[in-house]
């Protein structure tokens, strides 16, 4: 809330990919009067409220839920083990789906990931043990039921980074939602995206409009 002030957004829309998504869907819970529409694009699903995070999760990625479950101590240990994650791309893309492959090898994207590669790198793992702990062992701090905005669930058919049975674990609590599932579509649904953008401006018009006049 504090940097929608600062820009002087009184309502405006959020949107949350992979792991951002359940901190998009916390920002829509806890300020419904401020949030106008939602997205949770291929984020993970709604962990310790009947859905196990791990639900079609890669052997790597259940390691590391497995890892936080244990404790900070165990994560971090687990995390250094990998080394500083800036190869995990290049490791990674022979086992994406052909849909990703396609986006990762655009020069715009490219260059996005190397930025974010070496970014990563220089901030070291303990943002990285703070998140997985957020997201993987702790309670979480709001009920989805909060959520009154208009939500749209994107996600990739193929996805083999978050599933998207995540998306539809998204489904069981947010029943409101509309869930769009991309048939061949991976983890980075870069020409979708656009798409949920205008969802997301256009439903943020529609709920502002209906929205009632302060003190009314």
């Amino acid at each position: 809330s504090r940097i929608a002030d600062a820009a002087g957004a009184e309502r405006f829309a959020v949107i949350g990919t992979s792991g951002g998504g359940p901190h998009a869907a916390a920002t829509a819970a806890l300020l419904p009067d401020r949030v106008s529409a939602l997205c949770i694009d291929v984020g993970l699903g709604p962990a310790l409220f009947g859905f196990d995070a791990a639900t079609g999760m890669v052997e790597e990625t259940v390691a590391e839920i497995h890892a936080a479950r244990r404790g900070e101590a165990v994560l971090t240990a687990h995390l250094r083990s990998l080394g500083d994650g800036t190869d995990a791309l290049h490791e990674w893309f022979e086992r994406l789906p052909a849909s990703d492959r396609e986006v990762l090898g655009r020069p715009e994207v490219q260059h996005e990931e190397s930025v974010e590669a070496t970014e990563w790198a220089a901030q070291g793992i303990d943002g990285w043990v703070e998140d997985d702990l957020a997201l993987f062992a702790r309670d979480w701090a709001f009920d989805p039921a909060a959520i009154t905005a208009p939500t749209v669930l994107v996600y990739g058919g193929a996805d083999v980074l978050v599933p998207a049975a995540h998306g539809r674990a998204w489904l069981d609590v947010l029943p409101h939602a509309e869930l769009r599932i991309v048939p061949e579509g991976g983890h980075w649904l870069r020409d979708h995206e656009t798409d949920a953008l205008r969802w997301l401006a256009a439903a943020g018009q529609t709920t502002a409009t209906r929205a009632p006049a302060a003190g009314v």
